[in-house]
C-alpha cells in the first residue's frame, strides 16, 4: 500500500513538470505587418499588384501559408495562395471599392488581414492638342490636320478617330485617321470653319476641334496698260507696261504672260510687266493687238493694248536671188551717148553680202570715148507724202591706166535729180583737199602710174529727202568722163538698197 502511494506521488510530480514545459513552448500566431495594393485605385482595364508582408515570431510549427479570399463578382487573383498575387478587377460602370481578405497561417494559428481597392470605370482618352497647319488658307490651298491623343488604360480598344466636317465646309482626305488633309470649299470673302474630331477607346469618346480660316481668292486688278509710243515705225520698238495689284496677295505672287499673235512681232520678255515690243517686217501699215494675262495662281485677268506699226520700208533689195525690180539702162547721166561702152548685170556673189548689181564703164576697145554712163533704175510708189531715207552700199574700182584728167563718178538720182554731194577721192588722198558739193557721190581720178587699181572699197551711203505721194524713180550707177585705151575700165558694185519712211 505504501509503495502505491509513492508511485502516485512520483507520477503527479512528473505530470506537473511536463505541463509546465508545454506551457512554456505554446505556439505564437503569424504577424501581418502591412498589406499593399499598388495602385490602390485602378480602372477596370488595369490590374493591381498585391503584397502582404507577414512574419512568424516563432517560425512554426510550419512555414507561412497564404489564402486570399475574393467575394463573388469582386474580381480575381492571379494566384490565391501567394503573398503577392496580381488583382484583376471586374468591369464596372461607376466607381466601386472592393475588399480583398487574406489569411496567413503558420500551420497552427491563423492571422487575418484585408485591403481595399477602388475600381473605377473606363478611363476616357485624353486629347493633348488639335491643330491645323496652316490655319489660314486660300480656298485653293489645303491644310494638314492633326490630333494628338492618348489612352491611359489602353482600352478597351485601340484609339480610333472620326473627323466631322460640317456640311458645306469642305472635305478631309480620310476622316478615320489622326492626320488627314483638309480641302476647303470655294468661298467668297473670309470664312471660319470648325472641324470636329472624336477620339474613342471603344467605350468613351472625347471631342476636340480645329478652326480654319478660309479666304476666297480675289482676282488681281489691272490698273493700267500702255504702249509708249502706241504708233511706231517698223524699225522702232515700243515699251509696254502693265500695272496690276492683288489685294489679297495670293495664293501666289502675281505672274505675267504676254500673248503676241502669230506674225505680229515679238517681245524682249513675255513674263515681265514691262517688256519691249519688237514689230515684224510689214507690207503696209498695220495695227496689232497684244494681250497680257495677269494671274495670282488661281484667277487670271486680261487686258489688251493696240500698237500701230507703220511700214518704213518702201522697198529693200538684196540682189541675192534676183534684181528686185531694178532694170539696167545706159546714158542716164551728164548727157552721155556711148551705150556700147557701158553695161550692167546682176552678180550672184561678190557683193557686200551675197549678190549685187554691177555697172561696167569702158573696156570695149582702144577707142577714145567721152561721157560714158550706166545705171540701174527702180520705180516705186508712195501712198502719201513722206520723209524718206535712201541707203545703199557701193564699191567703185577704177583700173590703174587712167590719166590725171580722167575720172569716174559714183552717182544716184531720184526722179532725175542728181544727188548733189561728193568727194574728190584723188585730191582728198593726195592733197588732203575735200571739194564742195558736186553732182556725184564719190569721184576717183586717174593717176597714170599704171600701178594698182584705185578703189573706194565698200561704203554705205545714206541720203534723206522729202517726197510727195505718187510714183517715183531711183537710179544708181556711174559716169566716166573719158577713156583712151581698152585697159581703162571702171567697175561699180551696188548692194542692199533700201528706201524707208522716217
Amino acid at each position: 500500500m505504501y509503495a502505491n502511494k509513492s508511485n502516485i506521488k512520483v507520477f503527479a510530480l512528473l505530470f506537473a513538470i511536463v505541463s509546465t514545459s508545454f506551457a512554456q513552448v505554446a505556439n505564437l500566431p503569424p504577424v501581418i505587418k502591412t498589406i499593399i495594393a499598388s495602385p490602390n485605385s485602378i480602372s477596370y482595364r488595369q490590374t493591381s499588384q498585391l503584397l502582404v508582408d507577414a512574419n512568424d515570431p516563432d517560425n512554426g510549427p510550419a512555414p507561412l501559408r497564404y489564402k486570399w479570399k475574393v467575394d463573388k463578382d469582386a474580381g480575381s487573383l492571379s494566384n490565391m495562395e501567394v503573398s503577392n498575387p496580381v488583382y484583376t478587377p471586374p468591369e464596372v460602370n461607376q466607381p466601386r471599392t472592393f475588399t480583398l481578405n487574406v489569411e496567413v497561417s503558420d500551420g497552427n494559428q491563423t492571422t487575418k488581414g484585408k485591403i481595399n481597392i477602388k475600381v473605377i470605370g473606363n478611363i476616357a482618352p485624353v486629347i493633348s492638342f488639335t491643330y491645323a497647319t496652316p490655319d489660314t488658307i486660300f480656298d485653293s490651298q489645303t491644310s494638314q490636320l492633326i490630333v494628338s491623343a492618348f489612352d491611359e488604360d489602353n482600352g478597351p480598344m485601340a484609339l480610333y478617330y472620326n473627323w466631322i466636317v460640317p456640311a458645306g465646309a469642305g472635305t478631309v482626305s480620310n476622316p478615320a485617321i489622326a492626320n488627314p488633309i483638309y480641302t476647303p470649299p470655294k468661298v467668297s470673302g473670309a470664312n471660319t470653319f470648325r472641324l470636329i474630331v472624336n477620339v474613342s477607346d471603344g467605350k468613351d469618346t472625347v471631342t476636340g476641334f480645329a478652326d480654319i480660316n478660309v479666304r476666297g481668292n480675289t482676282p488681281p486688278v489691272i490698273n493700267a496698260i500702255e504702249a509708249r509710243p502706241e504708233t511706231i515705225l517698223e524699225s522702232q520698238t515700243s515699251q509696254l507696261t502693265v500695272s496690276a495689284i492683288d489685294n489679297d496677295n495670293g495664293p501666289t505672287p502675281i505672274t505675267y504672260a504676254w500673248v503676241v499673235p502669230q506674225g505680229a512681232g515679238s517681245l524682249s520678255n513675255y513674263t515681265i510687266p514691262g517688256p519691249t515690243y519688237i514689230p515684224p517686217d510689214i507690207d503696209g501699215d498695220k495695227t496689232f493687238r497684244l494681250t497680257v494675262n495677269v494671274s495670282d495662281g488661281e484667277n487670271t485677268v486680261s487686258r489688251n493694248i493696240d500698237v500701230t506699226v507703220k511700214d518704213t520700208f518702201v522697198f529693200f533689195a538684196s540682189f541675192d536671188s534676183n534684181d528686185n525690180g531694178f532694170e539696167y539702162t545706159g546714158n542716164l547721166y551728164n548727157i552721155t551717148s556711148a551705150p556700147a561702152y557701158a553695161s550692167g548685170e546682176r552678180i550672184k556673189t561678190g557683193g557686200y553680202s551675197g549678190g549685187a548689181l554691177k555697172v561696167l564703164l569702158g573696156d570695149a576697145d582702144a577707142t577714145t570715148v567721152y561721157n560714158i554712163s550706166g545705171a540701174w533704175r527702180k520705180d516705186f510708189y508712195l501712198p502719201q507724202n513722206a520723209n524718206v531715207t535712201l541707203s545703199f552700199w557701193y564699191n567703185m574700182t577704177q583700173s590703174p591706166n587712167y590719166e590725171y584728167d580722167e575720172y569716174s563718178d559714183m552717182m544716184a538720182a531720184i526722179d532725175g535729180a542728181l544727188i548733189k554731194t561728193g568727194t574728190n577721192q584723188a585730191f582728198a588722198r593726195t592733197y588732203g583737199i575735200r571739194i564742195g558739193v558736186n553732182e556725184f557721190i564719190e569721184r576717183i581720178y586717174g593717176d597714170g602710174d599704171g600701178g594698182e587699181n584705185i578703189s573706194t572699197g565698200w561704203k554705205q551711203y545714206t541720203y534723206k529727202t522729202n517726197l510727195t505721194a505718187g510714183m517715183h524713180s531711183l537710179t544708181i550707177g556711174g559716169y566716166n568722163n573719158q577713156k583712151t585705151d581698152d585697159s581703162e575700165q571702171t567697175t561699180i558694185l551696188i548692194d542692199n538698197v533700201s528706201l524707208t519712211k522716217d
